[in-house]
């Protein structure tokens, strides 16, 4: 096998990339019976490299399911790396990963935990544990990052103290000087976020300078709260928004100020299962194209508008809507999309 160390590091890398990750680690394992060769240690490396400048995934728990990651890591293991002194741990703080996904999902009747990985991860972000520096130097590199968290909830014991934790980890990672630039999606569902500091906290996302995609579903935001004005309307996004997803929420409409608020490079809009009666009302004619040019699908399925005016949506290039159980007949739908240029998703 040490014959492979005749090819250039990047093309032996490139091979063991056929390997699997576990199939990776269990090689490893193997080879460091003879680690005392010093041929059979060089291989070892390129082995960790083929692991470490991969997919890094920091989940709250080891899932059942299989993740597409090369490096799977929890909080805790992620943050002993950087306080436990070894040589397998030397070599993940040098070599600098493609991307890392903090991936944080609530498994059924298991709320505390889920809090407590929260909790962790907020520590990290706020830089309270040993190490940190090196945390920092680490996330510093990497080349991109995204985050999930999905709490399923339904019914939980406090959903005030997930909705508070959840809106401080979205404070640190909107703030955090090595982080905030790298994230190009941002996915936090299911969280009951929508009940408190709607309007503060949809400013965060600004400051995401590099976000494509941001997916808020199922967070019971809503138009209206203690004010007259529509907090969508608060909402900052980054420039370069492709997608954005506020599908089973509580929105009941659509206004032209939203529209507007909206950053042109949007592609596709998802506003599915709300209970969205209206879209930009008004008495003066309202093109939606006119301000986003590049959007391509609007997904209104699943809320009761049949008196949307359609030909807001009139178009001269591609543009996907979907209209499923609005309350607008098939019929009708099937002629606006023909006479106003748009397809029925």
């Amino acid at each position: 096998m040490t014959s492979i160390l005749h090819l250039p590091s990047e093309v032996i890398i490139s091979i063991f990339q056929y390997l699997t990750p576990r199939e990776t680690l269990a090689l490893i394992k193997r080879l460091k019976l003879h680690q005392h060769e010093f041929r059979i240690k060089m291989i070892i490396n390129l082995m960790y490299q083929r692991l470490f400048n991969g997919k890094v995934m920091i989940v709250n728990e080891v899932p059942k399911d299989k993740l597409l990651g090369d490096t799977l890591l929890t909080v805790s293991s992620f943050e002993e790396i950087f306080k436990v002194d070894c040589y397998e741990n030397h070599l993940f703080k040098d070599i600098r990963p493609n991307s890392i996904e903090f991936k944080f999902t609530r498994q059924a009747n298991d709320y505390s935990t889920f809090i407590h990985n929260l909790y962790e991860f907020n520590q990290l972000l706020e830089a309270r544990n040993c190490g940190s520096d090196l945390v920092t130097a680490y996330l510093d590199k990497t080349l991109q990052m995204t985050f999930y968290a999905d709490a399923n909830l339904i019914m939980v014991e406090n959903p005030t103290s997930l909705s508070a934790i959840m809106i401080k980890v979205l404070i640190n990672l909107a703030t955090h000087p090595a982080m905030a630039h790298k994230f190009d999606l941002v996915a936090i569902k299911s969280t009951d976020i929508g009940n408190i500091y709607v309007s503060q906290w949809g400013q965060l996302f600004a400051k995401f300078g590099n976000l494509h995609e941001l997916d808020l579903s199922d967070n019971m935001i809503r138009n209206y709260y203690d004010d007259a004005c529509d907090v969508l309307t608060k909402f900052k996004f980054p420039r370069g928004l492709k997608k954005l997803t506020l599908n089973n929420n509580q929105l009941t409409t659509v206004s032209r100020e939203f529209i507007k608020a909206l950053p042109p490079s949007l592609e596709e809009l998802l506003l599915s299962n709300n209970r969205i009666s209206e879209v930009c009302p008004g008495i003066v004619p309202f093109r939606v194209r006119g301000h986003l040019p590049k959007l391509r699908l609007l997904d209104l399925s699943f809320n009761y508008a049949p008196g949307i005016d359609l030909r807001m949506f009139c178009t001269t290039t591609d543009l996907d809507i979907d209209l499923r159980e609005t309350g607008i007949s098939r019929e009708i739908a099937v002629r606006a999309a023909q006479a106003l240029g748009f397809t029925l998703a």
